[in-house]
């Protein structure tokens, strides 16, 4: 399979997608999206992460195709972006990250056994 969406392009969707879920957070931090605010949602962030869906299955079976070292560099270069105001949410999501890293361990185990 054609790398495409290599490890470096997956790395810059995560952080694209990141920045993404970061502004939303901070747009509606006080309930009400301003004006600027709107125009940076929609004009700069969201056409990047929109653009991915596209994309989605072609990225799902590039990740797929990740060794365990990619697998980690990419959930750690992802959290190292992350910075979300609320802690626990960031928690969630850092903890989702890992659980696919190890998912995908698993999946390479498998598939060796096999």
């Amino acid at each position: 399979m054609e790398e495409e969406f290599g490890i470096e392009k997956l790395k810059e969707i995560g952080v694209d997608l990141s920045k993404f879920g970061m502004k939303v957070e901070e747009a509606l931090e006080d309930k009400k999206l301003s004006f600027a605010e709107a125009i940076s949602l929609g004009v700069f962030a969201a056409p990047k992460a929109i653009a991915y869906a596209g994309d989605a299955e072609q990225i799902k079976n590039e990740v797929k195709d990740l060794s365990q070292e990619e697998t980690e560099e990419l959930v750690a270069h992802i959290a190292d972006k992350l910075d979300l105001q609320h802690d626990k949410i960031e928690a969630v999501i850092e903890a989702g990250l890992e659980w696919a890293a190890s998912t995908n361990k698993l999946r390479l185990v498998i598939k060796e056994a096999v």
